[in-house]
């Protein structure tokens, strides 16, 4: 379960792939941080997804994967991953490359071919938003294990944008922890 799911007004490098960050999944505090990204107007990276629908799917993605131990595994198996000899990665990078796909054109997107957890945290997004632009296997893959008691994966996500006096906050006492 997601504890908390929390919005940084400030943006951070994605090690990864050096653009600004849109979420982090932090599993070990079952939390969600989203960036500035995230709520911006700019799509995500999955088709016909917005970019607050896409990265929320996306990281409670790393926290299910965290919970699951056999799925990473599994899912490598499945779809063609393998661990790179260590004189192959680059250790001296923030972010190294440890593995590789010998599919990557079934990856559903150029970020989902850094590692299997990516390729993992983007179908399922694609699972969540619109899962008719990912292969059968692997929606069938990520249904099976994390949907099986679910009659529906589908959810519909609605993004809108308020301004001024139509933004309605909470009463917070004075010391917030």
């Amino acid at each position: 379960k997601i504890q908390y799911i929390v919005a940084n007004n400030r943006d951070e490098l994605n090690d990864q792939n050096g653009e600004d960050k849109r979420g982090y999944a932090f599993p070990a505090s079952k939390m969600v941080a989203l960036y500035p990204r995230a709520v911006s107007a700019e799509p995500h990276r999955i088709p016909d997804t917005s970019g607050l629908a896409g990265t929320v799917a996306h990281e409670f993605g790393h926290i299910y994967i965290s919970a699951d131990g056999d799925f990473r595994n599994d899912w490598k198996k499945t779809f063609g991953w393998e661990t790179l000899p260590d004189d192959q990665v680059d250790w001296l990078k923030s972010a190294p490359k440890s593995c590789r796909s010998n599919q990557p054109e079934r990856c559903i997107t150029d970020y989902a071919q850094f590692s299997p957890d990516e390729d993992i945290c983007e179908s399922l997004s694609a699972v969540v938003n619109n899962p008719g632009v990912l292969d059968k296997e692997r929606s069938d893959f990520i249904k099976e294990r994390w949907f099986r008691k679910s009659k529906s994966v589908e959810k519909e996500t609605v993004v809108e944008r308020k301004t001024g006096k139509e933004v309605q906050m909470p009463k917070v006492p004075d010391k917030v922890r």
